[in-house]
């Protein structure tokens, strides 16, 4: 019997790792709320917890868009980056055609120009390479502040919930399916 349960446990932990566990959580909204409508009725003063958390949850969200759209700009410029090395790299094949061009030409002036031509496009592609490493760095951060500010919102949403949750035990509200 106990032999089985071995079995049993081990054939569950192989799955388990197999599978990968359950991975990181990730936040998301809120699923419960309480509408607004509820506390339409309370005087301003008494509402000014809520208002707080309401306008630094408003400031979250703003940060989040704000950092998504920095994003997506930098997925952007990594785009035209790749463009600009696949044009680098063109000219440079076009500069040492030029080069052996000159060469057979024994024209020294041609072929000094032509290995002028030449080491521009060589650090031209360094530089379009060098550019795309850069972006995609930057990119790697702003993943990272998006993921932050990403948890700040639903944080700062949480937050202002909170409020009004307390704000209607206080004033003996209570919606329906609603529990504090």
């Amino acid at each position: 019997m106990t032999h089985v349960v071995r079995l049993v446990c081990a054939a569950s932990l192989l799955f388990a790792i197999g599978c990968g566990g359950s991975g990181e959580s990730r936040p998301k909204p809120l699923r419960s709320k309480i509408d607004d409508m509820y506390l339409a009725s309370i005087a301003m003063e008494e509402k000014s917890n809520v208002l707080d958390a309401q306008n630094q949850y408003s400031k979250a969200k703003m940060q989040y868009a704000n950092a998504d759209h920095e994003l997506q700009e930098a997925k952007t410029k990594i785009k035209v980056s790749k463009n600009e090395l696949k044009q680098a790299r063109l000219d440079k094949e076009s500069a040492k055609a030029t080069k052996q061009d000159a060469e057979r030409t024994a024209d020294m002036n041609r072929v000094k120009s032509a290995d002028r031509e030449l080491r521009i496009a060589n650090a031209k592609v360094d530089a379009a390479k060098s550019k795309i490493k850069a972006w995609q760095s930057r990119r790697s951060a702003l993943k990272k502040k998006r993921l932050w500010a990403e948890e700040s919102m639903y944080a700062g949403e949480a937050k202002f919930e909170l409020a009004k949750a307390r704000l209607a035990k206080q004033r003996n509200i209570s919606p329906k399916g609603f529990k504090f």
